[in-house]
């Protein structure tokens, strides 16, 4: 924390040049470890007043509260670090404490009576694990088929959606355990991991990869590390990578070996580590140069989607090289045939590294051919336990089988084999026929005569047939296969199958493709929603074992998984309730659903929102606030009627989004009119309401500034003519505002934060100090925070200061004569250099802001993060590549930090990977939500799931209140 006075002048710059110096300090722990009490509270009435009193025996930090008699916080009254810079109205550089309480309430009302109430007193701040919400790893993400490999110990899924998960599931489809994101206790055994102390600690931490900097695997279109920057890159410069991408289109397993790819290969293994080799493998895909995308014109790297181990684990094979429209640029329309595929398999030494080589048939499109040294559309490799390969010639209508030194060996007659698997304790073969698009260049058909193909007739061709073995492969059983429907638009594979040589009888996984158009509405579609499903073979019949989407309907009330992996969180602090906002619609800028958890029980409910809410939040009266870009409506969120503004006005075609997917709309009797005229397809800098119910809100106003006409196409309405015109000055950047309004509507501040830019939060307190996490990254001492996708909290009071930026993006140029006499304190791409005059602190290196388009690249806020403020005036904001949430009090001062790297599976003391201290394994964690003094959440989607905490202290006294 540094520091700032609001005086102006030589003041404001000695001052600064003093804290310069010590910029670092921000990030030292403020509180004395010690928590004892050496005079207990003390509670004395006088005339309309309370004076509490007490004494520790460090300046460790303090809590001060009244509750009522069922526990219930009724007044929040001083929380913070004792010593020097402890927070009003706590006295600074004493131990004893006196502090004075008006009787009222947070709301400003008297509590009448007083008896039955009592003051609590705690000492050093104490957050413990306590459970894990939302927790369901049969969701669904991308949509593309998952991976999945079968072994002797059950069946491994990888999944992903630029945060990737590598599971192992039980034979009959129970959790047993995470591989990747790596356990605690084996990150640190990844060999080839990028690891550098962070200036928060010193401690090391592994550093991700992308420009989303969320996943530490290097082998898909999420990737790209510079080593020179030392920071995750958008190393593709591919918009469908950057929000599409993830990190696999194949998973084998083999013994311990694990190998995962999509434009590379990464090697694990199954314990969660690397099993002795670095993880980063080589180059697997094969660039071509599409026929059926018209829009792209460079070489597009093509991934294999199966693979298979030798018996020794030693080589992998890989085929099933197939581009479609799908899997390049989402929004592109071609014909359904235009798919290409390569017709090669290759094959890799696993443990040497060396580059992909051809191993059998060609990697160019014009290799196809129907003799045995060509392949017309190999769809899927798999290897007996004599090392013999099974290729699957799909256009061809034969299954392959070679040598390990790639002579041909025998050709089995099969019609339209899209996958093959030998099971590795008999020997037999199951092939699974179904529908896969051909490209024109392999000579490849449809499964039906014609020029289309409807859906009845791929359903009636979907098969699975048994082959005896491969020395007499004879056919000895066929079954129709009842599947979930192909989707309309997809990126070539329409299933994917594991079949399980290990379980008890005959068991197979299946799993459906999503379209793009059927990703886009899953959570309406049913087909959209296809998830893995489990088949046993029970004499003549296909018996359907087990669905995920029904694990996942029951245990979390959804199927997939959100986009953007976006989970804003939100606390009813009146009946504890939590609430999850997750993207929905407007491309994900807004939500008509919340899943509303109870924390004591754990039950999860949908809840439909009267309208498709831009953002939302509480008053502590347990109201909810919902908000488009240009309106906030008040309800009740028990019946959801409204709680009218005393200046609102009725409005109809309430909403955030105009497109198709995802429009709720109502007409409201009373809405808060904010002074924007076009805010654009962005997401707002969020709300906040304060105890005693003054409303701040972020905007983006952009108020007389042309607006492109895919920003007033996908927004709800361009208001106009009542929008706030900013003054502009020197270093004055667009096109952020916070705007803050009393209980009753009527606006208190305009204009509070002059100058902000993009924020990820804003946040107002009990005295009207505003709280914003801002998109701008830290310099400290001079040197700007080494990753500048990281956010800046800060403090100051409405009106007190302003932004001021070196850009050449502000609106009136700064020059030289006209820049602050200091060092500038922070920089994003917007802002460039830049000072925030009036900030009383700063406080670096956390969340992400996917806006600022530094040295990492992207540029797309989708991607974001917010902090919590409780009443209480504590700050919890989430440093999200520290894995850990910062806790600093309204001064600055930093408690404590929660959390540390760690996966699922650390879940406490008892789980299967403890962690120690607060038990709070963290890997990607951009959301967080506070119930003051009683829980903080925190949204891991690195984890896909919500960590509850536990607040408690190390120290607590009470003294009951006694009426007269």
């Amino acid at each position: 924390m540094v520091k700032l006075n609001t005086m102006a002048g030589v003041c404001l710059l000695l001052i600064a040049t003093a804290a310069g110096a010590d910029d670092q300090d921000e990030f030292r722990v403020k509180r004395e470890a010690v928590f004892a009490f050496t005079e207990k509270p003390t509670v004395v009435r006088g005339d309309n007043q309370f004076v509490i009193t007490f004494a520790s025996q460090a300046y460790c930090d303090v809590s001060v509260v009244v509750e009522n008699g069922d526990g219930r916080i009724v007044r929040h009254l001083a929380a913070g670090v004792l010593g020097e810079n402890a927070p009003e109205p706590l006295q600074p550089h004493s131990l004893r404490q006196r502090i004075v309480w008006d009787g009222k309430d947070d709301r400003g009302a008297y509590l009448d009576p007083v008896a039955g109430h009592r003051v609590r007193v705690s000492l050093g701040l104490q957050p413990q694990y306590e459970k894990t919400l939302l927790w369901e790893p049969r969701l669904r993400m991308h949509q593309d088929t998952p991976g999945m490999a079968a072994s002797p110990e059950g069946v491994y899924v990888y999944d992903g959606r630029v945060l990737d998960h590598v599971r192992l599931f039980s034979h009959e489809g129970e959790y047993v355990r995470t591989i990747y994101p790596f356990p605690a206790d084996q990150v640190d055994k990844v060999q080839g991991l990028h690891w550098r102390p962070f200036p928060e600690d010193g401690a090391p931490q592994p550093l991700k990869e992308g420009f989303h900097q969320a996943t530490l695997l290097s082998s898909g279109q999420n990737a790209g590390f510079d080593a020179r920057l030392g920071i995750g890159i958008d190393a593709h410069n591919n918009d469908h990578g950057a929000v599409w991408g993830n990190a696999a289109s194949m998973l084998a397993v083999r013994g311990k070996r694990l190998a995962l790819g999509r434009l590379k290969l990464n090697r694990l293994a199954t314990d969660g580590s690397s099993g002795g080799l670095d993880i980063h493998g080589p180059d697997i895909a094969f660039p071509i140069s599409p026929q059926g995308n018209y829009r792209k014109t460079e070489p597009i790297p093509v991934p294999p989607r199966s693979a298979a181990f030798s018996p020794d684990g030693k080589t992998l094979y890989l085929t099933g090289y197939v581009h479609g429209h799908g899997s390049a640029a989402s929004r592109d329309i071609v014909l359904i045939n235009f798919y290409d595929w390569l017709p090669g398999v290759t094959r890799i030494d696993f443990a040497n590294g060396a580059a992909a080589e051809t191993f059998l048939g060609g990697m160019q499109i014009e290799d196809a051919g129907d003799d045995n040294q060509h392949f017309a559309a190999p769809s899927s490799v798999d290897v007996d336990p004599q090392g013999r390969i099974y290729v699957s010639d799909y256009a061809n209508d034969r299954i392959q089988v070679y040598a390990p030194d790639g002579s041909h060996l025998k050709t089995i007659p099969s019609q339209r084999p899209a996958q093959v698997a030998v099971d590795q304790q008999t020997g037999q073969i199951y092939v699974f026929h179904w529908w896969l698009p051909q490209g024109k260049t392999n000579g490849g058909r449809p499964p039906t005569t014609g020029a289309s193909v409807k859906k009845e007739q791929l359903g009636a061709f979907n098969q699975l047939s048994v082959l005896k073995s491969f020395d007499d492969p004879v056919e000895t059983a066929r079954y129709p296969l009842t599947l979930q429907a192909p989707p309309s638009r997809g990126s070539g594979y329409s299933y994917r199958a594991v079949y399980d040589s290990w379980a008890k009888s005959p068991t197979f996984w299946i799993t459906s493709e999503w379209g793009r158009s059927d990703f886009l509405s899953r959570d309406k579609s049913p087909d959209a929603s296809a998830n893995l499903q489990l088949f046993q073979l029970q004499g003549d019949k296909v018996v359907l074992l087990r669905d995920f989407n029904e694990d996942a309907r029951r245990q979390v009330q959804r199927v997939a998984w959100p986009e953007y992996s976006r989970q804003r969180l939100h606390v009813d602090p009146v009946r504890g309730h939590l609430y999850v906002a997750e993207g929905q619609s407007a491309v994900g800028k807004s939500t008509y659903t919340l899943l509303r958890v109870d924390p004591e029980t754990e039950q999860v409910e949908n809840v439909p929102l009267p309208f498709d809410a831009e953002d939302i939040c509480f008053d502590s009266e347990g109201l909810a606030y919902l908000r488009s870009f240009y309106y906030v409506v008040r309800y009740d969120p028990v019946t959801w009627r409204e709680t009218p503004w005393d200046y609102g006005e009725e409005h109809a075609d309430l909403r955030t989004s105009s497109s198709r997917r995802g429009k709720t709309q109502a007409t409201a009797q009373s809405v808060l009119r904010l002074p924007v005229e076009a805010a654009g397809l962005h997401h707002h800098g969020g709300m906040g309401v304060s105890p005693r119910g003054h409303l701040a809100v972020a905007v983006n106003n952009h108020v007389e500034t042309e607006v492109s006409r895919k920003d007033i196409d996908d927004v709800a309405e361009n208001v106009g003519g009542n929008a706030y015109v900013p003054p502009a000055w020197p270093g004055r950047v667009r096109y952020g505002e916070v705007h803050v309004f009393d209980r009753h509507g009527q606006l208190l501040h305009q204009d509070a934060l002059p100058g902000a830019v993009q924020l990820d939060g804003i946040q107002i307190d009990r005295n009207d100090d505003l709280y914003a996490l801002s998109s701008t990254t830290r310099i400290l001492d001079g040197k700007p925070y080494f990753n500048d996708m990281t956010e800046t909290l800060v403090k100051i009071k409405p009106g007190a200061g302003r932004f001021i930026g070196d850009s050449d993006k502000a609106v009136l140029p700064l020059s030289p004569e006209r820049k602050p006499a200091r060092p500038a304190e922070l920089f994003n791409g917007l802002l460039g250099k830049g000072w925030l005059e009036g900030a009383e602190w700063f406080y670096g290196g956390l969340g992400f802001a996917g806006k600022n388009a530094g040295r990492s690249g992207g540029g797309c806020n989708c991607y974001n993060s917010r902090f919590a403020l409780d009443y209480l005036g504590r700050s919890f904001a989430p440093s999200v590549g520290h894995h850990s949430v910062a806790v600093l009090d309204s001064n600055g001062n930093l408690i404590l930090r929660i959390g540390r790297y760690g996966n699922v599976d650390s879940a406490g003391p008892d789980s299967q990977v403890p962690l120690g201290g607060d038990e709070v394994g963290l890997f990607y964690a951009p959301y967080v939500a506070v119930h003051t003094d009683r829980r903080l959440f925190i949204a891991d989607p690195g984890n896909a799931r919500i960590v509850s905490v536990r607040l408690d202290y190390h120290a607590t006294e009470q003294v009951a209140l006694e009426g007269e």
